[in-house]
């Protein structure tokens, strides 16, 4: 009988077996090796050790001696031995070792139910990896990397094989991780590294450095998606080098700090492109108990380029200016002058978080911090006056929409006027969009209904003069595609003039991604009796194609949707979405395909779906309508949507609801 199956159950046999080396290791005192080679001796078959070589880590990336891909090799079988454990430590399991009796697999069931729980893996002698099974359902929910391979410990609350949260990690296998979503494209891994909320408030921040906090954060969640897209230098090829953070800083009680925090204020980490060595800066990493916490969105930092973000509890240190040498006293005399600009821009930092409240003496505060952030920007070097203006643009909409700051719109007017009366350009698109945007989330939030359509109005109005301002922002595809979308699903939806938007965008920016969204939308929009493209993958790995032939004479429909539409009613029974399709499938058989094309971000969220698509083309993209490649190819600009295919290939409809779904099969299969 071999020793192990497919539920981890231990043989029967194990009982009669000899002591188990790592108890002898764990209880006596002795290296596993030396208690592999005192271990009473019982001959395996080479099927059995075969098997018990199959054993894998769960985890990918982790390096260990005799790892095999499916069987292992002849050569490797018979290099290898294995003993057992007795009665006599209450335990049974499994010691694997090489020709030398040097470990490298420990394999044990801790708990005496005939179920292997503890799965324990060695390099060159050393344990470097463990899995265990702590609730004993023969899954393993733990995961911990020792030794030479670090300190991580994971934690798999649903026991899927992915690490739902790390309970202790090093900041420097933060910044290897933060490094590998990034190069893996994996959302997931990189959200697992963030604080989370209960943390964020365990660090006991308040006043302003909390607001600057909560925004970083909420960037951090939002944004990874776009940031990795954006980027081209960490690619397939691309390998990490090191984390060069020195050592930690101590932020002290007092001024917003509730506690001491210790924390890498300007994290970072060295990698290799093909262009050569770059930084990705982290920003600010902070220790949460036993594991470093990432609370800002990763850049990849262009070449001569300063390190934007960071810099949340010691901000003077991110924004003094480095000069470059052989400037002579003039050099001297500006960076005297602009340390004490520095030092004066710190206290008014310190007293606004003090204040902490709206009102006379804050708005003051907040004048006397744009006028300063002002002066700095005229004294700072030609490179770093972007950035600069890009921050005086962030604090100050961010103190308008605030209520701290009500001139503050006005100010930030003034500086585009000056900038442009003296032919500097560069930034002033960022300033006005910021400002478009934090006067219409102030209007939101201060008005009525009517003040809020009111507002929307004028927000699209002022998109359009942006989009025409600065046709070369970067910010531009994104001006022409939101008009487009209001045009689509606002009360007054006017589809002509949403086309006509989406088509500007797609024509200026088709190689943005809000330009492949545009041109997506123009597809559906304008495709009623056309064949219409629309592809993707399948969860089983199939390549769905709606112009495949087989498609022909059957109807299609398309349902885009995320978790949160899967308990929705989709028609005065009360049924769901899911329901219907699983009725209609079985009302009109091979006559109509479902395909279900979930756009969910995070793909836990979307596994723990437990609704019924049996007879349904199964996809998932994750990335939501904004950054899903599968909502991208018809522009999808709300959840859930549907849309439907006739029976030679050309798109019906993308306007319906799923509870009029039966009504357009009927009307298809008859002709109409």
């Amino acid at each position: 009988m071999m020793p192990f199956d497919q539920s981890r159950q231990i043989n029967p046999l194990s009982k009669k077996l000899s002591t188990l080396a790592i108890l002898v290791a764990t209880f006596l005192g002795v290296s596993a090796q030396d208690a592999f080679g005192q271990a009473e001796k019982k001959k395996f078959t080479e099927s059995e050790i075969s098997t018990a070589l199959t054993y894998k880590a769960k985890q990918k990336g982790v390096d260990y001696d005799f790892k095999v891909d499916g069987r292992p090799s002849e050569e490797m079988v018979k290099k290898a031995q294995m003993q057992s454990s007795t009665k006599q430590f209450g335990k049974t399991g499994y010691v694997l070792a090489d020709a030398t009796n040097r470990v490298v697999r420990v394999l044990l069931d801790t708990n005496k139910d005939r179920k292997l729980d503890f799965f324990s893996y060695y390099k060159d002698g050393i344990e470097v990896y463990r899995e265990t099974d702590t609730d004993y359902d023969s899954e393993p929910n733990e995961y911990r990397w020792m030794g030479s391979a670090g300190t991580r410990w994971g934690i798999d609350k649903n026991q899927d094989g992915e690490i739902d949260q790390w309970k202790v990690i090093s900041a420097e296998e933060v910044a290897y991780e933060v490094f590998m979503a990034i190069k893996t494209r994996d959302d997931a891994r990189y959200q697992r590294l963030l604080l989370t909320n209960d943390e964020f408030r365990s660090l006991g921040l308040s006043g302003s450095i909390a607001k600057d906090a909560v925004a970083r954060l909420e960037k951090a969640r939002k944004e990874f998606p776009n940031m990795v897209r954006s980027q081209k230098s960490i690619d397939g090829k691309a390998q990490w080098i090191n984390s060069g953070n020195g050592q930690p800083s101590l932020a002290p009680v007092g001024m917003g700090l509730a506690k001491d925090i210790i924390c890498h204020d300007h994290a970072s980490s060295v990698f290799q492109s093909s262009a050569g060595t770059d930084t990705l800066a982290l920003g600010t990493l902070v220790q949460v108990g036993e594991a470093w916490r990432l609370m800002e969105l990763p850049q990849v930092v262009p070449k001569g380029k300063p390190i934007e973000n960071g810099g949340l509890l010691f901000p003077v240190a991110q924004i003094v200016p480095t000069f470059e040498p052989g400037g002579g006293g003039g050099v001297d005399l500006v960076d005297e002058v602009l340390a004490g600009l520095y030092e004066n821009l710190t206290k008014l930092e310190a007293a606004i978080g003090q204040e902490g409240e709206p009102g006379v003496a804050m708005a003051k505060l907040q004048k006397e911090r744009a006028m300063l952030q002002w002066k700095i920007y005229q004294k700072i070097p030609a490179k770093e006056k972007v950035n600069w203006l890009e921050n005086i643009g962030d604090t100050v909409s961010n103190a308008y929409q605030e209520d701290n700051y009500p001139e503050g719109l006005k100010f930030l007017q003034l500086v585009i006027k000056t900038l442009r009366e003296n032919k500097k350009p560069e930034g002033l698109d960022y300033i006005r969009w910021r400002m478009i945007h934090a006067d219409y989330y102030k209007k939101l939030e201060d008005g009525d209904k009517r003040q809020d359509e009111d507002a929307s109005k004028e927000h699209f109005k002022q998109l359009e003069k942006f989009a025409a301002e600065f046709p070369n922002s970067k910010f531009a595809p994104e001006a022409l595609f939101a008009i487009g979308q209001n045009y689509e699903v606002s009360r007054s939806a006017d589809m002509e003039k949403a086309s006509r938007w989406y088509q500007a965008c797609k024509q200026r920016y088709g190689d943005t991604e809000f330009g492949k969204r545009a041109g997506g939308a123009v597809n559906r929009i304008g495709g009623r009796g056309k064949p219409v493209p629309f592809k993707g993958t399948t969860v089983d790995g199939k390549t769905f194609d709606i112009s495949n032939k087989t498609l022909r004479n059957r109807i299609v429909v398309v349902y885009f949707w995320e978790m949160w539409c899967a308990d929705q009613k989709a028609n005065a029974k009360g049924d769901t979405a899911f329901d219907v399709f699983q009725d209609l499938k079985s009302k009109f058989k091979d006559e109509v395909v479902i395909v279900s094309a979930n756009i969910e971000g995070q793909k836990a969220n979307y596994e723990k779906f437990g609704g019924d698509l049996s007879g349904v083309f199964e996809m998932h993209s994750p990335g939501g309508m904004e950054n899903s490649p599968l909502a991208a190819q018809l522009g999808i600009v709300s959840e859930p949507t549907m849309i439907v295919w006739d029976k030679k290939g050309n798109m019906h409809d993308s306007e319906s609801g799923v509870g009029d779904l039966e009504r357009i099969i009927q009307k298809l299969l008859k002709g109409n």
